[in-house]
């Protein structure tokens, strides 16, 4: 049976850093899926402030405070993805998904992966560094990731573990989860 490992994290967390570090120490091969891959799916006009980014993947302009807001194009292609990781995992293949889950994003993913191995784990990271980092990137509305820190671990109670980036090197995290795999390996399911 093949792993997944859920990345869940305000947008500059350093998700992807750390499961690009994971599939450098992966056994085998570790597939990496994000929501900027599902998000980038989408024509420009479906996304960010586009003309039609109400039915895709929207971001409000409000200052100081800018929103992340799927609409129906975007829920609906957020559920083929958790088809599209289910499949993947059935095809014997490692996966590593970096996203930042609200509740009506990740409850696709707990449908279709519930009956594969999953370690679930949190990506914290202190608001002053998610901010630095976001101005440093370019390519994230500014005050994003403060939005985002504010609900996207509603699910915490479900984590299997959780990292913290601001504290670790992403080496360290990738080895923490590592060991967590190696030492148990995944038979948990994702549930909420």
């Amino acid at each position: 049976m093949a792993n997944i490992i859920i990345l869940n994290g305000a947008s500059s967390s350093g998700k992807t850093s750390l499961a690009r570090a994971l599939q450098q120490r992966w056994q085998r091969p570790l597939l990496l899926l994000g929501i900027d891959d599902i998000i980038s799916m989408m024509p420009f006009q479906y996304t960010g402030d586009g003309e039609c980014a109400e039915q895709g993947f929207r971001i409000t302009a409000a200052p100081g405070s800018p929103q992340f807001v799927p609409g129906k194009w975007g829920y609906r292609l957020n559920e083929l993805a958790a088809r599209y990781v289910a499949s993947i995992a059935r095809s014997e293949f490692d996966l590593v998904l970096d996203y930042v889950f609200s509740e009506q994003l990740l409850l696709p993913f707990a449908t279709e992966l519930s009956e594969q191995s999953v370690l679930f784990c949190g990506v914290y990271c202190a608001i002053d560094q998610l901010e630095s980092r976001e101005r440093l990137r370019g390519d994230r509305a500014i005050g994003l990731a403060r939005e985002q820190l504010k609900s996207v671990h509603f699910c915490r109670q479900h984590y299997h573990m959780e990292v913290d980036s601001g504290e670790c090197s992403v080496d360290t995290m990738a080895d923490e989860i590592l060991t967590r795999v190696n030492s148990k390996p995944l038979t948990t399911r994702l549930c909420l």
